[in-house]
């Protein structure tokens, strides 16, 4: 089992809370938001090394940082609690060798989604301006997972690559400032722990890596 955690940094563009909105009887508060957020993705890489035969000593793998236009839809409970869930399509990632072989440049790829689903809770700094803390539970399902040439070449033979789906927990902090006229400006660090399995398979024999990417 190998434990990957992915450190997600969403620097949000100006959004735009739409017209799907249900308001409260007496203070008229949009209840109701559908956000698009771009984010960066960036896993900090502190890999253990490639474990199977015929994988010298010091080798191991790197993830690739990426970037990715992303959804939330949220429900704003009361002033200080609201629920959200992000949401984003397929993001694919290559996994580069390092140490050894890292000369051996990109070994593999695989798509990831993960939607996450957090319970956030608001704290007013001024009139138009509030910090928020979050925490909730992450669904990560890997797809399409695939070796390269310069992989199964080196390893003499046809290769799968498989990453177990995974279950964690999710923490995010950031900033909320209000525009007016149902514009804001929104910043959050978002952290997802995802543990998974991650290993290879040419004919009978398997290799596999722990990833510790905070």
């Amino acid at each position: 089992s190998s434990t990957t955690r992915l450190t997600s940094v969403l620097t949000l563009l100006p959004t735009l809370v739409f017209s799907q909105y249900s308001y409260a009887s007496e203070a008229q508060q949009v209840k109701w938001h559908i956000d698009f957020v771009y984010g960066s993705i960036a896993p900090d890489n502190s890999n253990g090394d490639i474990d199977g035969l015929g994988i010298p000593p010091d080798t191991s793998v790197e993830i690739s940082d990426e970037k990715s236009i992303a959804a939330t839809i949220s429900y704003q409970h009361t002033e200080n609690i609201s629920y959200q869930l992000y949401f984003a399509p397929f993001i694919g990632f290559d996994i580069d060798a390092t140490g050894t072989l890292g000369a051996l440049g990109k070994i593999a790829e695989a798509d990831v989604l993960f939607p996450t689903i957090m319970a956030n809770y608001y704290y007013s700094l001024t009139e138009n301006t509030k910090l928020y803390f979050g925490a909730g539970l992450n669904y990560t399902i890997f797809k399409d997972e695939a070796p390269s040439a310069v992989l199964e070449a080196t390893l003499a033979g046809p290769t799968d690559v498989d990453i177990d789906n995974s279950f964690g927990i999710a923490l995010q902090a950031g900033v909320h400032y209000d525009i007016g006229k149902n514009w804001y400006l929104n910043a959050n660090y978002l952290w997802i722990d995802i543990d998974t399995e991650a290993a290879t398979y040419t004919g009978d024999i398997k290799r596999t890596v722990d990833l510790t990417l905070d």
